[in-house]
């Protein structure tokens, strides 16, 4: 009998698991909005039904500024990191390995534990270095460029409608 409920229940959640994940967010979110509702209740001395709806209002407008804070964040992150000069980086590196390493010769045990380990490091990221790979073009990467990407590998031309786009939402043909 225990195993036959426990597999109802597999079976149920494998169905339900579309609407698990949307209640879960429902719940977490009334958690987190219901002590502002009552405080807006109780001491802004505001209806039950202004409190709910002056909340659900900053709710939605929080949620339409964390992308407006973090996206420009993270383009410029992801900029960043396309033009960086991976070559002149490593032979950096590979000299800051060579100074640890020259600087370990003091403690013969630790320099003969630690120095064949860095050692190679540096000999590889001088390879590295020395390799004549041709440097990318630089790339800028924009929210457009990200979405119209995305909107071709799902199949469709959505680019227009995921990206910062403000004005009246269209009801798709029935």
């Amino acid at each position: 009998m225990g195993v036959v409920l426990f597999l109802a229940i597999l079976v149920a959640l494998f169905i339900g698991r579309g609407v698990i994940s949307m209640v879960l967010i429902a719940a977490i979110l009334a958690l987190f909005i219901n002590p502002l509702i009552q405080r807006l209740h109780v001491r802004a001395h505001l209806k039950w039904g202004s409190a709910v709806a002056l909340t659900y209002v900053l709710v939605i407008l929080v949620l339409l500024l964390i992308p407006l804070l973090v996206f420009p964040n993270l383009l410029s992150a992801l900029n960043y990191l396309f033009n960086l000069d991976y070559q002149q980086l490593a032979s950096q590196l590979a000299g800051a390995i060579q100074q640890l390493s020259a600087s370990l010769q003091a403690n013969p045990t630790l320099a003969a534990l630690v120095s064949p380990l860095l050692n190679s490091l540096a000999t590889a990221l001088q390879s590295f270095s020395v390799e004549q790979v041709g440097q990318p073009a630089n790339v800028t990467v924009t929210l457009t460029d990200l979405t119209s990407q995305l909107a071709s590998k799902l199949g469709a031309d959505m680019a227009p409608q995921w990206g910062p786009h403000f004005g009246p939402v269209e009801e798709p043909p029935r």
